[in-house]
């Protein structure tokens, strides 16, 4: 998990170059470019989710990771927070799905961190979140997930 002031995140350009790309749009173009929806920067490698979602209790819900996509989310409207765990094989609720690059589970907050539109977090692949909880009585939340494919080998 990366957890960050949004000025703060060309700090982290040369991590990944799908990164780094998706950071100089966010730099170039801004978020209020993008629209409801998927948003391709550069086909499958890198794109951006524009998203309403509905908040849920911290008893609610369950994690998910990937192993290809690491996500970047940042809210526009809102705030949430996003619970991460460690991974283990047994609290797999849905085993991993190559298609849709996701395995849901179930855990204890291990860590937290409370979004807004200052702010990002990064959830690199194999690290399980829990995305969209709810911090105060707001019950959504408009906010881009950007999904940027990692190059393993």
């Amino acid at each position: 998990m990366i957890f960050d002031s949004l000025s703060n995140i060309e700090t982290y350009k040369g991590l990944y170059a799908n990164l780094d790309e998706a950071i100089d749009f966010i730099r170039k173009n801004g978020l209020q470019t993008l629209k409801k929806g998927k948003n391709v920067i550069r086909g499958e490698d890198i794109f951006a989710n524009f998203v309403d979602g509905k908040l849920i209790d911290e008893t609610e819900g369950v994690y998910e990771l990937h192993r290809h996509y690491l996500d970047l989310h940042i809210d526009i409207e809102g705030t949430e927070k996003i619970f991460f765990t460690d991974y283990e094989k047994d609290n797999e609720t849905q085993a991993y799905s190559e298609d849709g690059d996701y395995a849901l589970l179930t855990g204890n907050a291990t860590a937290e961190c409370l979004l807004d539109k200052n702010h990002f977090a990064i959830c690199m692949i194999g690290e399980p979140h829990k995305p969209c909880v709810r911090n105060s009585e707001a019950g959504a939340v408009s906010k881009v997930i950007f999904k940027i494919k990692v190059a393993q080998g």
